[in-house]
């Protein structure tokens, strides 16, 4: 069976797949990538002396002037003034209505889903286990009640301007800022969340075409797993986060019984 694989997301610890098998088209994982909310200006809860001597960032073009209080200087760090923004797999390389399931590994690996599923059209399915969707559930109202908090309303936007960017220090510099996205609202996240349909571990689940998903435990998380998907000819695994190590979460699925590997 015909099949390729291409990566939506350039960070490989957040990482969204898009797998084409046969006629039959599957997201693997669907996270969002934190690391550009370290160019922001930290969200505290209280006064940090660190900031004490943080101002306006001075530069000698008149043009750049234009970014207002966007850009904030401290001791030689530059820092974008506004509520946090997160990276998001670049969706717009797929059809969300072509889109026929989403498998979600662990807790870690959905926060982009609302995204997705709720601003375009999609109607296929969502699989992931339990304990995944509660922990991802409890982690982003965390998330959530923190930046709603503790987090400004400003939304900088002028340094994303193309002309702008391009003459920032490359720190400030990206070709993927029509990714950059605020959190979205816990209403919205729950909105996906309702959407997933919950599977047990080694549990088979018969999708169209004839093929097959089967969840095994990675050791990683509550409820995190590998994947396997089956065609009468062959099969595909996906490995996540995995771990071997032995803790409170269900150990690797590596026995005589998981055939994962087979």
């Amino acid at each position: 069976m015909d099949s390729f694989v291409r990566s939506l997301s350039v960070n490989p610890n957040r990482p969204c797949f898009f797998l084409q098998y046969g006629e039959t088209s599957i997201l693997l994982d669907c996270a969002m990538d934190l690391r550009p909310c370290l160019r922001f200006l930290p969200v505290t809860q209280v006064f940090t002396p660190g900031l004490a001597h943080i101002q306006r960032w001075q530069h000698g073009n008149s043009y750049l002037l234009t970014t207002d209080d966007d850009i904030l200087e401290n001791e030689g760090q530059l820092l974008i003034n506004g509520a946090p923004e997160f990276e998001l797999p670049n969706f717009q390389q797929i059809d969300p209505a072509d889109l026929h399931y989403i498998l979600i590994s662990n807790f870690s690996q959905i926060f982009a889903l609302p995204y997705l599923i709720n601003e375009r059209n999609f109607h296929g399915k969502i699989f992931a286990t339990a304990p995944t969707v509660q922990l991802a559930r409890d982690v982003f109202q965390d998330m959530s009640a923190y930046l709603t908090t503790y987090s400004t309303s400003l939304k900088a936007e002028k340094w994303k301007v193309k002309e702008v960017n391009q003459m920032l220090p490359p720190v400030l510099q990206s070709t993927r800022l029509h990714l950059w996205k605020s959190l979205c609202s816990m209403e919205a996240f729950e909105t996906a969340l309702k959407r997933i349909e919950i599977i047990n571990f080694r549990q088979t689940v018969p999708l169209e075409n004839s093929l097959v998903i089967t969840a095994y435990s990675s050791g990683f998380a509550m409820g995190s797993c590998n994947w396997s998907i089956q065609s009468p000819e062959e099969k595909i695994c996906y490995l996540a986060d995995s771990s071997t190590l032995s803790t409170h979460v269900s150990p690797i699925g590596n026995t005589p019984n998981d055939v994962l590997f087979d």
